[in-house]
């Protein structure tokens, strides 16, 4: 079970912790000291920053939007499920 970011990005979807807005979240003083202390394991993936896929291990930057981001995980999980919402 995985989410495509982008430019051939695969990542789990049980690994993923939270999908977040770029720049809300790069404004934030939350996310300021975020960006400080792992700046060494963000990947940007993408030239137009549009949302943060923030997992253990490492962060994505993509140009896809949250909710995009978003419901291609609903739908892979409604797909695995066979429910539909």
């Amino acid at each position: 079970m995985y989410i495509y970011l982008e430019n051939n990005f695969f990542i789990p979807l049980n690994e993923i912790i939270a999908i977040v807005d770029y720049e809300k979240f790069t404004e934030s003083e939350n996310g300021k000291d975020f960006f400080e202390i792992n700046k060494k394991n963000i990947i940007n993936i993408s030239k137009n920053k549009k949302s943060m896929v923030i997992t253990d291990t490492y962060s994505y930057v993509s140009s896809y939007r949250l909710r995009a981001l978003y419901s291609r995980g609903k739908e892979f999980e409604r797909l695995k499920t066979g429910k539909v919402k």
